[in-house]
């Protein structure tokens, strides 16, 4: 099973203040490489969290249909604060990213199991466990410094944190 790893798509229907060019036409384009590269190499796509930039874009459907026409390959995903409305996995329904698994070739997932590596997923907001089997990778979406978190952080985790206290053999 060959995978590709993105996350933090933050797609959205208004312009960013700080951006001057076609925003709209380089998110487009950006999916389409996205799911080019998968395309070519036989791959799925494992998405870990903020694929909207809202959990209520304004023109929600129009992102969503883009999303379903673009993407051909399989996608595992999880949800990212952006993509809950109010940062809450309780409402994960109710936001455009509980629209995704009415796609055919989307995947909302706890666990992948693989012949080489097998996978946890944990959205933002379900905390982590640890896990004691060999080859398991964690796919999860919160806040992440190598050493050091700085003081405006409150939910977040250092790599050595993760490293110390769970025992994945991967983490992305």
């Amino acid at each position: 099973m060959k995978l590709v790893f993105t996350s933090d798509w933050h797609i959205r229907s208004d312009q960013p203040i700080c951006r001057s060019d076609n925003f709209w036409d380089i998110q487009e384009k950006t999916l389409k490489q996205i799911n080019e590269i998968a395309s070519k190499n036989n791959a799925s796509i494992i998405n870990a969290g903020d694929i909207f930039h809202r959990s209520n874009p304004k023109k929600s459907q129009e992102l969503e249909i883009l999303l379903s026409v673009i993407f051909k390959n399989m996608i595992y995903y999880i949800a990212g604060n952006h993509d809950l409305k109010n940062g809450s996995i309780d409402n994960f329904e109710k936001g455009s990213i509980g629209v995704l698994n009415s796609f055919p070739k989307w995947f909302h997932y706890n666990f992948i199991y693989t012949s080489l590596i097998n996978i946890l997923f944990f959205d933002y907001g379900i905390d982590l466990t640890n896990n004691f089997n060999e080859n398991i990778m964690c796919v999860f979406h919160q806040y992440c410094e190598l050493e050091k978190l700085p003081n405006y952080i409150e939910n977040g985790i250092t790599a050595k944190e993760l490293l110390n206290k769970y025992n994945y053999d991967v983490f992305f």
